[in-house]
């Protein structure tokens, strides 16, 4: 049933978005795009990441240097909206520093370094400073505290959004 699934998938995402069989398109291309295509149709998850943003910009009020850590990264959707916050901010925008945390992709390429760089891009564009790290993990388990860099002064804040039950006890070291 799977396999069927992944052929419609392919078939109804070559047909939306007119690839035709001489184009050569991995399933990871295929998968971000319908992954795209569900975020631009489907409400809740805009929804999910506005109120996530919102409650960001709010214990990040008055901070003038800001660390978010995504627990479960796949595309970084949501970071450019709060980014552009950030740039509006009145009393201009703090340092921010976002670390991306997420699954490793099935043919190897390093996704999360390229929606970094499209994120340092907008970051530059806005005139915020901007610093991004990330890390490839099947779980929590794979992390340790300390890959988070994190530095006093600094307000954290993180994000779970797509994360099933991903708890921060999980992590390696005791404490953050």
């Amino acid at each position: 049933m799977r396999k069927v699934a992944t052929h419609f998938a392919e078939a109804l995402a070559r047909r939306i978005y007119r690839f035709y069989p001489e184009d050569t398109l991995d399933s990871s291309s295929i998968s971000e795009l319908l992954e795209l295509h569900f975020y631009d149709t489907c409400p809740y998850l805009k929804f999910a990441h506005f109120t996530a943003n919102q409650a960001i910009l709010e214990a990040f009020q008055g901070e003038s240097h800001v660390h978010v850590i995504d627990f479960s990264m796949k595309q970084g959707i949501q970071w450019p909206a709060l980014i552009q916050a950030l740039a509006l901010r009145p009393g201009g925008p703090p340092t921010f520093r976002l670390t991306a945390i997420g699954p490793p992709q099935p043919d190897n390429t390093d996704t999360l370094q390229q929606f970094g760089c499209r994120l340092a891009h907008l970051a530059d564009t806005v005139h915020i400073e901007f610093e991004y790290r990330s890390f490839v993990a099947n779980s929590l388990a794979d992390i340790d505290a300390e890959m988070l860099n994190l530095r006093s002064g600094e307000a954290v804040a993180e994000d779970f959004l797509k994360a099933k039950s991903a708890r921060l006890d999980q992590l390696k070291h005791d404490s953050l």
